[in-house]
C-alpha cells in the first residue's frame, strides 16, 4: 500500500494485455460478507498504479476485475445469470460514463449447462463447466480433447499430486 496504515492487496492473477488493459482475476471459494466492496477496492490498485506521481493527466488503460465465485452473491440473488458485468453508467438514462472500469462476477453455481450442451468452440462455457465440475473428473472427458484442455487437465493433475509425487514428477 502507499500508506503504511492502509490495507494491501494480493491478487490471484494480475495481467497486462498488449493494449495496456489490466486484468485482475480473483478466485473465491467461500462467501465473504463484503465481497463486492472488496472487488471494487481491488479495482483501485491497477488504476492507481498507472498514474505516475506528478503527472497532471489522469488517463489510464481499461481495468477489468474478474471475480470467479464458488457461491452466489447475495447482491445478485434476483438474477439467474452466471456472468454479470458492471460498468459506470448514469442511473436513469444508462448513458455510459466510462468503459475503463469493468467488474465481472462469475457465479459458478448458476452455471447449469450440461456437458453435452456446450459447443467445443465455446471456450468460456467449457472453462466454466471445468471449474464447476473439476472435482468430479476422474479422467479428461472426450469433449475436452483440444490442446488448451490438455494443458489445463495436466495442470490440475499436477496440482492434485502429493508433495512426494510432485518431487518425483
Amino acid at each position: 500500500p502507499l500508506d503504511p496504515g492502509t490495507k494491501a492487496s494480493v491478487f490471484d492473477l494480475y495481467c497486462e494485455t498488449s493494449d495496456g488493459s489490466r486484468i485482475v482475476v480473483e478466485l473465491q471459494n467461500k462467501p465473504q460478507m463484503d465481497f463486492v466492496d472488496r472487488a471494487i477496492y481491488y479495482g483501485a490498485f491497477p488504476i492507481q498504479n498507472q498514474i505516475e506521481k506528478g503527472r497532471k493527466e489522469y488517463t489510464f488503460s481499461a481495468v477489468y476485475i474478474i471475480n470467479i465465485l464458488n457461491f452466489n452473491l447475495v447482491e445478485l440473488k434476483g438474477t439467474h445469470k452466471a456472468i454479470s458485468t458492471f460498468r459506470l453508467k448514469e442511473v436513469e438514462t444508462h448513458i455510459s460514463l466510462s468503459e475503463k472500469y469493468t467488474l465481472i462476477f462469475i457465479e459458478l453455481r448458476k452455471f447449469a449447462k450440461k456437458l453435452e450442451e456446450i459447443s467445443s468452440d465455446n471456450i468460456l462455457e467449457g472453462f466454466l463447466y471445468f471449474l464447476r465440475h473439476m472435482h468430479n473428473f476422474i479422467e479428461q472427458p472426450k469433449e475436452f480433447q483440444q490442446q488448451i484442455w490438455d494443458r489445463l487437465f495436466e495442470a490440475a493433475r499436477i496440482a492434485a499430486m502429493t508433495k512426494n509425487e510432485r518431487q518425483a514428477y
